[in-house]
This record gives structure tokens, C-alpha cells and sequence, in this order.
């Protein structure tokens, strides 16, 4: 009648309202934030899959700048701090 996914989420929210004490506006949070981060998986493991087609110079370029944006990247966090 339900299926897997309903169940665990209904578990889920058993669990965040029982055991944690989390309110229905926290839970309401939770899910979303859950949501999304399901959403952002999905989309990366599209984007991997798509680069995997690709030949090995453009992925290697593709890493190449990503790597160097993950470092500009820590270094204006610790230019903020």
C-alpha cells in the first residue's frame, strides 16, 4: 500500500518528533533540508555521469578548474574569518 520511501520518512519523522524533540516547524526544516540535499545527490550524479562521457582532456580541465575554484574558495573564507 506505501511505498519504502513513505514508510521511512514517516519513520523519520517518528524519530525526529520522539527521540530528538523536534517541534513540526523543525520538522517541517529537517525535510526540506533533507530534500534538497537528495536533489543536489541526484544532480551531481547526473553531472558525473555527463563529465564520464566526455574525453579525458575535458575532464581533466573540468577537475583542473574545479580545483582551483575550491581553493579560491577557502581562501576567501579565511580572508572572512
Amino acid at each position: 500500500m506505501f511505498k519504502d520511501v513513505d514508510v521511512a520518512r514517516a519513520e523519520l519523522i517518528a524519530d525526529l518528533t520522539n527521540e530528538m524533540g523536534i517541534n513540526d516547524e523543525g520538522i517541517d526544516v529537517v525535510l526540506d533540508l533533507l530534500d534538497q540535499l537528495h536533489s543536489l545527490r541526484f544532480a551531481c550524479n547526473n553531472l558525473i555521469e555527463a563529465l564520464e562521457t566526455q574525453p579525458l582532456g575535458i575532464r581533466r580541465h573540468v577537475v583542473t578548474d574545479a580545483q582551483k575554484l575550491r581553493k579560491l574558495t577557502m581562501l576567501r573564507s579565511r580572508a572572512l574569518r
